[in-house]
């Protein structure tokens, strides 16, 4: 087969890569390196895949694009420039002319398996909360997930996996991955899901059966972003609003030449909006969150969001038995104040010595360091009232983690033999 197709090409953007978190991404620039072997269910190599990696820009939505072949068994091996993931979506995607499947990402410098499922196909029919067609809306995947394997797909992508509706509210999605739960998205500012939580399950066979959605008409929010006091606007920065409600879809923007965004595709209720420098050349900025509430169907014209200065927290985190310095620990900076659990939260990792520095906005700061490696030991969490231009010291002693110790073992088939 090609290495590059309409059908690749758009399916090539269906999976995300596992999120790595921001915060430990910041801490080096050195490649990630990647390598593992492609398979089919039974567990042969999928020596006629490809592997493809697309890195779609967050603001242009221009697309690069990176295809691997795997060798006579199956496997294969790349690094990943770090810096992407500050700028776009990273997609690692696999696809053969029998079935599709994603990167397994087995974390930095480990093996993995990535196995490619058989097609399906789904026809989704769209209609109002009264039953009525919707016709020429624009539909594609949002997400596919099938137990701990999860991706995402970017509508700006062309491809075979978006479609527009008929007059009769259908369309259909070919070439799916079977036994997958499927995420809709309405790509198309005039729709918004009533329901962003259900998932359609995808058949372990070639057709799944028609599935019906409905849909109601979206609400947005435009404004623009400027530099406190000097008012001048801030070009190229994302706006994020993240919702109250956990179980409503949040939405982002960037923000224009002018400073101006709009963003679309939101459900009633009240949203917390913060402007985000995902480029991170305004280190001395950062984005005061702002709540705005936001009625069915209705567009909301909101007052300046502004970058500051704001204050910083510093401090070390020690080991309390020992006094020695606990790198790789995160710190979590929680804003009190705005009404979405992600919209105030931020997240610093210690660094060799032990120390971090952070900037917020003034105000009340909860502050509290956290391990995976060791939750349950969490410290009692610090509240700082910080203002303008302050620097303030919060300082942990924390148990040492309990780092996993590694196991090893061997999986055996029901005969006994070595299962791969």
């Amino acid at each position: 087969m090609k290495p590059r197709t309409n059908l690749t090409r758009a399916l090539a953007a269906a999976f995300l890569l596992a999120i790595i978190p921001a915060a430990v991404q910041a801490q080096s620039s050195s490649p990630l390196k990647q390598s593992g072997k492609l398979v089919y269910p039974d567990g042969k190599p999928a020596t006629d895949a490809v592997l493809i990696m697309d890195v779609v820009n967050n603001t242009t939505h221009a697309v690069t694009t990176t295809t691997y072949k795997p060798d006579p068994t199956g496997s294969v091996s790349f690094t990943i420039d770090r810096s992407l993931y500050k700028v776009g979506a990273l997609v690692m995607f696999l696809i053969s002319p029998t079935g599709t499947g994603f990167w397994a990402y087995g974390g930095p410098n480990a093996q993995s398996i990535s196995t490619l499922q058989p097609f399906t196909s789904l026809r989704v029919r769209l209609v109002d909360a009264d039953g009525h067609p919707i016709a020429h809306a624009r539909i594609c995947p949002r997400s596919l997930q099938m137990g701990r394997a999860y991706g995402s797909w970017d509508e700006f992508l062309p491809g075979d996996w978006n479609q527009t509706t008929d007059s009769a509210g259908y369309a259909t999605l070919t070439k799916l991955p079977q036994g997958f739960k499927l995420g809709l998205n309405i790509a198309d500012d005039r729709y918004i899901l009533l329901d962003t939580k259900s998932l359609i399950t995808l058949a372990t066979n070639a057709v799944t059966p028609d599935a019906t959605v409905q849909v109601g008409p979206a609400s947005s929010i435009s404004g623009s972003v400027q530099f406190d006091k000097t008012n001048k606007p801030v070009a190229g920065i994302l706006v994020r609003a993240y919702p109250a409600d956990r179980t409503a879809q949040g939405s982002t923007a960037v923000t224009g030449s002018d400073g101006s965004y709009t963003i679309g595709r939101l459900t009633a209720g009240i949203y917390t909006l913060v402007p985000i420098d995902r480029t991170e050349k305004l280190t001395d900025w950062i984005g005061r969150q702002q709540d705005v509430k936001v009625d069915a169907g209705a567009h909301t014209e909101l007052p300046v969001l502004s970058l500051v200065h704001g204050g910083l927290i510093n401090g070390k985190v020690t080991d309390k038995t020992t006094g020695k310095p606990v790198p790789n620990i995160m710190i979590n900076v929680n804003i009190q104040g705005v009404a979405s659990t992600y919209g105030r939260e931020m997240a610093i990792v210690t660094a060799a010595d032990g120390t971090y520095t952070a900037r917020t906005v003034p105000g009340k700061i909860a502050v509290w360091p956290y391990s995976p490696a060791n939750w349950m030991n969490t410290p009692v969490t610090k509240t700082i009232d910080i203002a303008e231009g302050e620097t303030k010291t919060a300082d942990f002693q924390i148990d040492a983690p309990i780092l996993p110790a590694p196991v090893h073992g061997l999986v055996l088939d029901p005969n006994g033999k070595p299962a791969s």
